[in-house]
């Protein structure tokens, strides 16, 4: 027996308080603020996933895990990321001859990589405007008429994208208008200069700065102004080298923000049911913190049950991130497993084949502009494989490389057959 909830898109305005919050559409709206007094399990949510980005995880599936899942160019196959250290032979950072959105493109190890603003809703819906690499890995990009707040040199954010680049890490800051100019204190052979970029996305205007850099070198980052002293700021090695732990197992493809609150979020169930008398729900959390889904219990006595996980946000046109999130304790799957699916575009539905050779489907729905969907496996159930199908019902592609935890990105579609398959160095369920 499989249960997937579904439930109907709704949008309401944040502003009201007798609105229903089950789905939130935030747009462009400006209420981070005040979103989590309003909510409290969203400000838990956030809290407790990213605690500094620490994961819950049921405690019998944390050691040894170290997947990695995010591409940095089409095509590439991501598998573990290889230890720290493999810095790449060179590194190249420009602005000239920039795409529309673009903002910073070069070369780590020979391989071209662009930073640029794109929409990451999915067609037909309010834009929202996010960071991508690649075309891929996006972090949602809000005006910030403040950047300064953030640190001396403006609201930094760093990515790393795994195997395919293991010494290499990418960064974008959002400056003040008035910022003419950053460089970073030369480390071990790199240095950097380059002035900020303005772009256009979603009707609203933001001042960028992009690059690559060495995970190795330690970033001392300055910025000039036109007409005030500059400011400096020494970025944590926790932002701007990520690495793998018992607490966050999956770093690749996840932005590392000063702040995972800042900026307006969006929430929404997007499964729920009941299993052996318990009543369960898997809710999405977009923003700053990434694509974060919580599974948890609701039984008719005692306290409830709860998994959270992040994943990278992907792009309408990148692949979907599936999260898995086992339910129970002290033994995974007791109790059950959530299977959280970002959808991109062209994706009508979802089938799955279970472990008993059932099947069972579940339509997307839209929150903020963004589709999931998700199922539910009760107790020893598990998902062998997964389809995504078109509007005209005809199978798009499917994967049976699911794996028992964490996260992996899938191509669905658009691309050549040897992308059809999941990939992922994480245990197979």
């Amino acid at each position: 027996m499989v249960l997937v909830g579904e439930v109907e898109p709704a949008v309401v305005d944040p502003h009201d308080e007798l609105a229903d919050a089950d789905i939130i559409s935030s747009g462009g709206e400006d209420f981070g603020a005040s979103a989590a007094a309003r909510w409290p399990e969203l400000a838990r949510l956030t809290r407790t996933i990213r605690s500094r980005r620490a994961r819950i995880i049921a405690t019998t599936v944390l050691a040894g895990l170290v997947a990695a899942t995010a591409w940095l160019v089409a095509g590439s196959r991501p598998a573990a990321r290889s230890a720290l250290g493999g810095q790449p032979a060179a590194i190249t950072n420009s602005t000239a001859g920039l795409g529309s959105g673009a903002f910073a493109r070069g070369t780590a190890d020979g391989q071209q990589w662009q930073l640029a603003v794109q929409d990451i809703a999915d067609p037909g819906y309010r834009c929202l405007p996010g960071v991508s690499i690649n075309g891929n890995d996006a972090d949602p990009l809000f005006a910030d008429p403040h950047p300064l707040w953030h640190s001396p040199v403006g609201n930094p954010a760093f990515v790393t994208v795994g195997p395919e680049l293991p010494g290499a890490g990418f960064a974008f800051v959002q400056v003040p208008a008035d910022a003419d100019w950053l460089w970073l204190d030369p480390v071990s052979g790199f240095q950097l200069g380059v002035a900020p970029v303005t772009v256009t996305a979603c009707g609203q205007q933001f001042r960028l700065v992009g690059f690559a850099y060495p995970l190795a070198a330690t970033l001392r980052m300055h910025l000039s102004f036109r007409d005030r002293p500059e400011g400096s700021y020494t970025v944590p090695a926790a932002l701007s080298a990520p690495r793998a732990s018992v607490t966050d197992p999956q770093v690749d493809g996840v932005w590392q923000d000063l702040n995972a609150t800042d900026g307006p979020v969006a929430t929404g169930t997007i499964a729920s049911g009941n299993a052996f008398g318990v009543r369960w729900s898997i809710r999405v959390t977009f923003g700053k913190a990434g694509d974060c889904f919580s599974l948890s219990t609701s039984p008719p006595r005692g306290n409830g049950l709860w998994q959270a996980d992040c994943g990278p946000i992907s792009t309408p046109e990148g692949p979907s991130t599936i999260v898995v999130l086992p339910l129970g304790s002290p033994n995974p799957g007791v109790v059950g497993v959530g299977y959280a699916i970002s959808v991109g575009a062209g994706t009508d539905h979802l089938t799955a084949e279970l472990s008993d050779g059932s099947n069972v489907s579940a339509r997307p729905l839209v929150v903020d502009g963004r589709k999931y969907a998700a199922f539910f496996t009760p107790g020893a159930l598990r998902m062998f494989w997964l389809n995504w199908v078109d509007a005209t019902g005809r199978p798009i592609a499917g994967t049976t490389g699911l794996p028992a935890y964490g996260y992996i990105q899938f191509w669905p579609s658009g691309v050549p057959a040897m992308k059809t398959e999941a990939w992922s160095t994480g245990w197979s369920s």
